[in-house]
């Protein structure tokens, strides 16, 4: 599975783009909790206070933000999955783009799986969910 880490996180792992073993049964949740164990510095940059997924952060599975999938966070992985994480990004000479300056491009996404939908639009996470607890964070459309 390919993992790719964008803008400011990437100062914080050793490599932009990983390939990290996809072992049976690992969901999105599960590889958040082991990048976390396995590179602590992330923790303050992808958490809120309350441990949740904070809500400028974006999990995306094969080119779906991961909210939006059927399972959310629980959505299981395969090893042909791809997985790039955003951190909260705002304005900067990239911007006009739609691409970070300097950020090269990870390459190799493979097809969305057979079924999948992506809800367009700007979102919220509501804080009472925990990624900790167990449980997906909500997130709820915002009226434009």
């Amino acid at each position: 599975m390919l993992v790719c880490f964008y803008a400011t996180l990437r100062q914080h792992v050793p490599s932009p783009r990983m390939e990290l073993p996809t072992p049976a049964g690992l969901t999105a949740r599960k590889l958040l909790d082991d990048l976390l164990r396995r590179y602590p510095d992330l923790r303050p940059r992808l958490l809120d206070e309350g441990g949740g997924l904070s809500r400028q952060v974006h999990v995306i599975i094969n080119g779906r933000d991961a909210p939006y999938l059927e399972r959310g966070l629980d959505t299981e992985l395969r090893p042909t999955d791809r997985v790039d994480i955003f951190p909260a990004v705002g304005g900067g000479a990239g911007a006009r783009s739609g691409r970070l300056a300097g950020a090269p491009a990870c390459q190799g996404a493979p097809p969305p799986r057979e079924g999948q939908t992506s809800a367009g639009g700007r979102y919220s996470i509501s804080s009472s969910s925990s990624f900790d607890s167990g449980t997906t964070p909500s997130r709820q459309p915002r009226a434009r």
